[in-house]
């Protein structure tokens, strides 16, 4: 990866991001880079993906894309960014022709990266003050992720929180959730411990934030009961004593979850069924594997507990998450002084075109409808995936999400395709018999329009 560009996993498609440095790798590497065509470069990079990728960014990211997967709260995100990114667009386009100008606010669309005030009283651990502290839904999600990454990849003691603190200070990880679980718990032996069940059950719930706070301040550690729990040697029930806490011990408030309400008593788990109104239709990249994982939960005892201790789970169970619940969208973003570029991977298919390949022509649209209506909002955008500064798009970056950057700037197809698919949306939304005239045929739009005629009217129902 890059020294100054980080790889991530986008939290509304679930498509992963990797980025290369070229002049990192090794010299013949390189050289056979700059020969290939983009399509004999996929099938070099299934064959040797850990020389572009490390390990550590590998097993990161794939922990993100299991979040969205078996994470409810996170799954819940996913459609609800979908939904009024989609609604988003087509508002803004009747009300200018001239993307450019587009501007808006949407708050949901902030809330995973705001900072929420968490107050832990607990009178004979903490004294009057308790403790405070700070932290976003996201630094909760980077803080799992840091934790499950190490206990995947390290060799040593799943739960050596001597070794793991090492490793915090030597490696670009986040920590802040992790050191608030510490200081409450009073030890980092026991917070290692915990601390991914006690993610996992925050983001089962409509407030992940105050769930934490929640959970947190009911452990009593002097307690006669956590003080035999925590006795036991692991791996122990954490799953099911936090699930317990939260259906049985504590007020969970419901939070405003929108069209996507599915919680009962502040619990999201219905959220993993989520689709589109009455169109059946899931989300493009996680549903299938959202359904996979459940069928596998149900018939498969202990299965989910992978995600809250990998070093117990068997070796079908973490070969079924690694190999298996895996990112089916993958935009490798090459950085070189002779030809930077953006390659497009699904799952096992070495597509020899992105533009016949209707899963990504598919996938494509969302990714550009993303970057379009986050750029409108004001949102923090992933790093750029073109290097042509003299173009006339480059400047207002509504493009950031289009990847697919021509070698010669006036080459770039991104306002077309834009406005084909707005058209398209609008007719479909509309209800309008008239097929809207596209100024130049998209092969999707056309082998598509079924598809897309079909989720947009579920959208539609649902307002």
């Amino acid at each position: 990866m890059t020294k100054n560009i980080r790889s991530f996993v986008d939290p509304m498609t679930f498509v992963r991001f990797i980025h290369v440095d070229a002049t990192m790798l090794p010299p013949e590497t390189w050289k056979k880079y700059d020969a290939l065509t983009d399509a004999d470069f996929r099938a070099y990079f299934l064959e040797n993906k850990f020389e572009f990728v490390d390990m550590d960014v590998e097993v990161h990211e794939l922990a993100h894309y299991w979040q969205g997967v078996a994470f409810p709260y996170i799954h819940w995100y996913a459609f609800m960014s979908l939904k009024i990114i989609s609604e988003a667009i087509g508002a803004l386009a009747n009300a200018s022709s001239d993307y450019k100008q587009w501007s808006c606010q949407i708050p949901s669309l902030r809330r995973i990266s705001q900072k929420q005030a968490i107050q832990i009283n607990n009178l004979n651990a903490f004294g009057e003050d308790g403790i405070r502290f700070e932290i976003t839904e996201l630094e909760l999600l980077e803080c799992y992720t840091s934790l499950i990454q190490w206990q995947i990849i390290t060799e040593t003691s799943a739960f050596d929180a001597a070794t793991f603190r090492r490793w915090l200070k030597r490696n670009p990880s986040y920590h802040s959730a992790y050191d608030v679980c510490c200081k409450v718990v009073k030890s980092e032996e026991i917070a290692i411990r915990l601390f991914l069940p006690l993610v996992r059950a925050a983001f089962r719930t409509s407030r992940p934030v105050e769930s934490f706070g929640l959970l947190l301040s009911y452990m009593n550690l002097d307690s006669s009961f956590f003080s035999t729990f925590i006795a036991q040697q692991e791996p122990c029930r954490w799953d099911e004593l936090f699930s317990h806490i939260l259906t049985r011990e504590v007020d969970l408030p419901d939070a405003n979850m929108g069209d996507f309400d599915t919680a009962q008593n502040g619990l999201l788990d219905n959220a993993l069924g989520l689709t589109f109104g009455s169109s059946k239709l899931g989300h493009p990249i996680l549903t299938p594997d959202t359904k996979r994982w459940l069928q596998e939960k149900e018939s498969n005892e202990g299965f989910d507990g992978f995600l809250s201790s990998p070093r117990f789970a068997t070796e079908r169970n973490s070969r079924i998450h690694i190999q298996e619940i895996y990112p089916p969208s993958t935009i490798i973003r090459i950085h070189s002084p002779n030809r930077s570029r953006n390659i497009f991977m699904t799952r096992g298919v070495n597509a020899p075109s992105l533009d016949a390949h209707d899963y990504g022509e598919q996938i494509h649209s969302f990714l550009v409808f993303n970057g379009v209506i986050r750029r409108a909002a004001g949102l923090s955008l992933g790093s750029r995936l073109c290097s042509h500064q003299s173009c006339q798009h480059y400047r207002a970056n509504f493009c950031n999400g289009y990847h697919l950057a021509p070698e010669d700037p006036k080459d770039c197809k991104f306002p077309l395709f834009l406005s084909n698919t707005i058209e398209q949306m609008n007719y479909q939304l509309s209800g309008t018999p008239k097929t809207p005239m596209l100024r130049e045929e998209s092969s999707w739009l056309k082998k598509n329009a079924g598809l897309l005629s079909k989720f947009l009217r579920g959208l539609r129902r649902m307002n």
